[in-house]
């Protein structure tokens, strides 16, 4: 998934820029990161955040956060969008605390091909959007 955050353009363009790893305290670990990509000429996503669960709950996801929007809207960035799921209350409350407010919803659904049943499953997600003006 990384690889192709950073290869491809999919997910729109990587932004090293306003990408940040937090380095763990044993030796070649990491505690937590972001990574950033740009969809438009002011525009960023949030591709992805996250946080060993050791290092959760000292503020480490708000400060790479912080630091990847700031970074964002020194390199032209408007506006930030990322998507996260509604069972996700830990995310979506620190998302409403520096400003992201919901704008859509979708769903996302799964098919069991097993044989042993053809039940979907559902579950609603939330994008949101920040102005970072």
């Amino acid at each position: 998934y990384v690889t192709q955050l950073v290869t491809k353009s999919a997910c729109g363009t990587f932004l090293p820029s306003a990408s940040f790893v937090a380095p763990g305290t044993a030796s070649a670990t990491i505690d937590g990161v972001t990574l950033m990509t740009r969809l438009t000429p002011d525009t960023v996503h949030v591709a992805q955040i996250a946080v060993a669960p050791e290092a959760r709950g000292r503020g480490l996801a708000r400060q790479l956060l912080t630091a990847s929007l700031g970074a964002a809207h020194a390199a032209g960035c408007a506006r930030a969008t990322l998507l996260v799921s509604e069972r996700n209350a830990i995310a979506g409350r620190l998302y409403e605390d520096l400003g992201f407010e919901e704008v859509t919803a979708f769903v996302s659904a799964a098919c069991d091909l097993s044989g042993s049943g053809s039940s979907i499953l559902r579950g609603a997600n939330s994008a949101d959007r920040q102005t970072l003006a």
